[in-house]
């Protein structure tokens, strides 16, 4: 998880934006488990 959050500092806002929403679908999911 911190790999992710440390390579969305290097994207674009529109990469960036799919990265925020990739990872709360993850986090969600992780949650359901």
């Amino acid at each position: 998880m911190i790999i992710l959050l440390m390579v969305g500092k290097n994207l674009s806002e529109e990469e960036r934006r799919k990265e925020e929403i990739r990872k709360l679908l993850i986090l969600i999911a992780m949650a359901r488990m």
